[in-house]
């Protein structure tokens, strides 16, 4: 078994080969890892609707009230909590939209928790240290669903397939509404395999137990939507007290918050954590060898070599503009199918609702046709047309996705054949860097974890956790070449089209109630509830389409800014090489920081393979 003390004499060994390689890039991501191997971070997010009662659960385990807690809801603002034990007092950060960290005080830290700008990502509160011996905790605290698809899509696409825990929190006043079924419908998809999802049922009455009804329906909606079965905690109301003055009411939960520390500190979790440090090390140890490679494939190479190379790579990059105008076609061809695929589902819609009013023999009165058709046939028919409509989107990306591969294929094999023939001193670099692509093409790479933790942007401004960062999960729905990045980016577009119509027909069933409910003459209802059913349709098909299409324009950027990434990786390893020491003395010098990294790389083979057994 691996042990944290070997990772960390692990980490002195690969830093003293940084020293001696003298790559800055690779430099500053060795001091990134040598931070995540030194103190391990576990992240949790407590996800539920608004007024759920999400921040007044986590004041209850800070033990005082450190986060605004709003009756009321507001546009939502993520909060981030995290522990320092250097720290003498809490300290208030806001983490802006270019991932940079900026220290605020607590006025305005509590001003911007109630009012955000446009450049606020998250706000960041840390703390001296978390009771119940949380050591490591990055804990969020999230808004609604609608503000996350809305105004907070990162937490969506990153945070939430990195956490190690979700805590899901349900009042048991409102109980579990569409929006949870839509959320959770969300999650099931991006959810990690060893995420732990905990169901808190909030402000239960005093003499509510366990095998109270009403628990027992919110659980079996949550699992039924989620599909796996739920570890659930009950937080009970805490009533202000009669006698002194006015104080927080702060909710006590302390079965939840021991759950949680077992859970995080449990040796399985904490074996998967040094897996995924491991495999860290020795992408860096692959990324050390690549550089290294490359500094002698150009000190080897003669000129001819030098130009096959140069004209291949040049010929290669020019596949980045196809791909580039295959996915500006496709996204071109979808914006153009969107106004039809709504205008034919609202059709749709309507002639069903129209056929389900005019069974006059089925209803006792207007008013309970007209509540059928608001709370159950127009959300449910809005579903599924909405569901064909995002079928039909994935069906053209999944289409999409296959003609790029094809094209990236073919070009990698001309490329490597060339290499391999016209310039053989290039090829244990070509090697190297098709092994490293492929790593972080997947999302699994050091890499690609670095650039989501915030990179050179600030400490630890992104969200990326060791853990679950290092698995290697596609969707198979996505087809095998979607990276992680990509695979987020298209669930989250789909849940963002779904919260986008759930909330779009919340808002038409106010113009449909206005509408429906005023009418008197017995023998004429029939046909006013049809206006209003179209007046309200309308109402949701443009609302849905405009969210839609917005969503549309931002996964065509995310999409390709995927490959732009990939063509720059061969970009970068093919560019020329400037040796500034003598040549000779150089040469020796990687020659034998090759040999110490393949080493290296050969133990921590042996290691990870015995894990495996």
């Amino acid at each position: 078994m691996r042990t944290q003390t070997e990772l960390q004499q692990r980490m002195e060994q690969i830093e003293e080969l940084l020293e001696r390689l003298g790559n800055d890039k690779l430099t500053a991501l060795g001091r990134f890892l040598r931070e995540r191997v030194s103190y391990p971070e576990h992240f949790v997010i407590l996800l539920g609707e608004t007024s759920s009662g999400k921040t007044s659960l986590i004041n209850g385990m800070l033990g005082q009230e450190r986060l605004t807690a709003s009756a009321r809801p507001t546009t939502g603002t993520v909060i981030e909590l995290m522990d320092d034990l250097e720290l003498e007092a809490e300290a208030t950060f806001r983490v802006n939209e270019e991932a940079t960290l900026e220290s605020i005080s607590r006025d305005r830290f509590h001003e911007l928790s109630m009012h955000p700008d446009s450049n606020l990502a998250r706000l960041r509160l840390m703390v001296p240290q978390f009771p119940h011996e949380l050591k490591g905790l990055r804990l969020f605290d999230t808004p609604g669903y609608d503000s996350l698809a809305n105004e907070h899509e990162e937490v969506l696409k990153d945070f939430i397939p990195n956490s190690d825990v979700i805590v899901y929190v349900v009042s048991y006043r409102v109980g579990f509404k569409e929006n949870d079924h839509q959320f959770m419908q969300y999650i099931q998809n991006v959810l990690q395999p060893t995420t732990e999802f905990v169901l808190v049922v909030n402000r239960v009455p005093s003499d509510v137990e366990r095998s109270d009804r009403r628990i027992l329906e919110i659980v079996q909606h949550a699992e039924d939507s989620l599909h796996r079965s739920l570890q659930y905690f009950l937080v009970p109301t805490v009533q202000q007290s009669p006698q002194g003055p006015p104080k927080p009411v702060l909710p006590v939960a302390a079965d939840l918050w021991e759950y949680l520390k077992i859970n995080l500190l449990s040796p399985q979790r904490q074996e998967a954590l040094l897996h995924s440090l491991t495999h860290y090390q020795k992408d860096l140890l692959s990324l050390i060898q690549q550089e290294a490679e490359k500094t002698l494939a150009f000190a080897k190479a003669n000129q001819a070599e030098k130009d096959a190379v140069a004209s291949g790579i040049h010929t290669f990059l020019e596949q980045e503009e196809q791909i580039r105008m295959k996915i500006k076609m496709t996204f071109a061809k979808l914006n153009d199918q969107l106004p039809r695929l709504f205008n034919t589902a609202t059709e749709r819609i309507a002639i069903k609702l129209q056929a389900q009013i005019e069974e006059a023999n089925k209803w006792t009165s207007q008013d309970e046709c007209a509540q059928f058709v608001q709370a159950h046939s127009m959300p449910l028919l809005v579903r599924q047309e909405t569901k064909t409509i995002t079928e039909y989107l994935m069906r053209e990306l999944e289409r999409l996705d296959a003609e790029i591969e094809s094209l990236l294929n073919t070009a990698v094999e001309k490329f490597e054949y060339e290499v391999r023939v016209e310039a053989p001193s290039f090829e244990p670099l070509m090697i190297s860097l098709t092994r490293n692509v492929a790593k972080d093409v997947i999302g699994a790479g050091l890499v690609q974890f670095f650039a989501q933790y915030g990179g050179a942007g600030g400490a630890g401004a992104g969200v990326a956790n060791a853990a679950s960062h290092g698995l290697k999960v596609l969707g198979d729905a996505f087809g095998h070449t979607f990276s992680r990045s990509t695979h987020n980016g298209l669930t989250s577009f789909l849940a963002k089209i779904g919260a986008t119509s759930t909330r779009a027909i919340s808002a038409a069933a106010i113009v449909f109630v206005e509408g429906a409910f005023f009418v008197y003459e017995a023998l004429t209802w029939q046909g006013k509830l049809g206006k209003a059913i179209d007046r309200a349709l309308v109402e949701w098909q443009q609302n849905a389409l405009s969210g839609s299409q917005e969503s549309l324009t931002e996964l065509e950027e995310h999409n390709y800014q995927n490959f732009h990434e990939y063509f720059t990786a061969y970009r970068e390893a093919f560019a020329v090489s400037e040796v500034e020491e003598e040549e000779e003395v150089r040469f020796a010098i990687v020659q034998q920081i090759l040999l110490q990294t393949q080493k290296m790389i050969d133990e921590l083979d042996e290691t990870l393979q015995e894990a495996l057994v």
